[in-house]
């Protein structure tokens, strides 16, 4: 596989690698323990954000590869990876299933009623894709019939072993992952001890975005009775990073005078059950969360509390509604370049730091499949 990969990128001028192969020979190297940043000096993960693909099939392959190597995964991206979920026209299986190893919360049941009456999901790459994940997400077979789903596959072997019409070396691999113990989802839990083979860091891989922090310190509290000065901290607390909530802004720069006006509006529930709007004056540069403060001193429906880590601020908590990460529940943040309107809801794009005036939270169910 090394000298195949070696060969592919040495002969990159006659012919440049796809992101796809890239990213599935990053993510076999990562599953052997094998940094693909670092491939005899060369970096896999770099190649492949270089080459962002417009197709949404292989960009949700090659966002794997670079969330499984443990890099960076930028905002911008996780922006497409939602904008691709929640599009009306109907994608592939596959292409979902890529989805749910990003977040791992995809909605099973949506997933199990694709399954067709011989047990397959679509064609035998699909089914491969779809039993890994049903097998990750409903192991006791809830909402599929994993029997009939085995069964498909199993029946499509060629005389030689080797599974598929074309792209065989692929979809046998598929396959295999398929009807093993462990499949694509299981690269992230690989406990890899040999420091000389695997040369990263042991942080668990996650998927987060530019704004997340990558280490937390503590949580905060704040409503109408407290101050800058009045803090209460609960040290040693474990989160997992999630890819919601988007609070760590920015400087604003709204207009070039001294003092800038900032509406602020809270939106509660996907149908939108609350709203509580305020309007904050402040000196010009000034941060979000300053803003976010002096509204909750004044109006305590602009309640918060957050968890701080050193890179910024992670708010979990307004207006009393905690996210419930089990349910789908998260608080997300827009920055707008007009007032909020309830009929139509702001797309993905002006998730914050997009945007220059209006701001807007809004707590609603995230559905990773549909729109919501």
């Amino acid at each position: 596989m090394d000298i195949e990969i070696l060969l592919l990128l040495i002969r990159r001028h006659e012919s440049s690698p796809s992101p796809k192969d890239l990213a599935l020979y990053s993510i076999a190297l990562n599953s052997l323990c094998r940094d693909p940043r670092q491939f005899y000096g060369l970096d896999l993960i770099s190649n492949i954000n270089h080459q962002e693909t417009l197709i949404d099939l292989e960009f949700a392959v090659s966002s794997l590869a670079v969330c499984t190597s443990g890099t960076h995964v930028r905002k911008r991206q996780i922006r497409r990876l939602l904008d691709i979920t929640e599009q009306n026209k109907q994608t592939s299986v596959d292409h979902r299933n890529r989805n749910l190893h990003h977040y791992l919360v995809y909605p099973t049941k949506k997933l199990g009623k694709l399954q067709k009456e011989n047990g397959s999901f679509g064609d035998l790459k699909s089914s491969a894709f779809a039993i890994q994940a049903l097998q990750s997400t409903d192991p006791g077979a809830r909402h599929w019939n994993k029997t009939s789903a085995i069964n498909y596959v199993k029946m499509q072997q060629n005389d030689d072993g080797s599974f598929g019409d074309d792209d065989i070396v692929y979809t046998t691999i598929m396959v295999l992952l398929a009807l093993g113990p462990q499949g694509l989802v299981s690269i992230k839990d690989i406990n890899c001890q040999n420091e000389k083979t695997k040369n990263w860091s042991s942080n668990p891989l996650t998927l987060y975005s530019s704004s997340m922090p990558n280490k937390m310190t503590d949580n905060l509290n704040y409503n109408n009775n407290n101050n800058n000065n009045n803090v209460n901290k609960t040290q040693n607390l474990q989160l997992e990073t999630k890819v919601t909530n988007l609070t760590n802004l920015n400087k604003i720069e709204i207009n070039p005078d001294d003092i800038v006006t900032v509406s602020y509006t809270l939106w509660v529930g996907s149908n939108v059950t609350e709203i509580y709007n305020i309007n904050i004056t402040t000196e010009n540069n000034d941060t979000f969360y300053n803003v976010m403060q002096m509204a909750a001193q004044k109006d305590n429906h602009f309640s918060f509390q957050s968890t701080e880590w050193p890179n910024g601020h992670y708010v979990h908590t307004l207006a009393g509604y905690k996210e419930e990460p089990m349910s789908y529940h998260y608080w997300l943040l827009y920055k707008l370049p007009m007032p909020p309107d309830l009929t139509l809801p702001p797309p993905n794009q002006f998730v914050a730091p997009v945007g220059v005036d209006e701001l807007l939270y809004l707590l609603t169910q995230v559905d990773v499949t549909f729109m919501y």
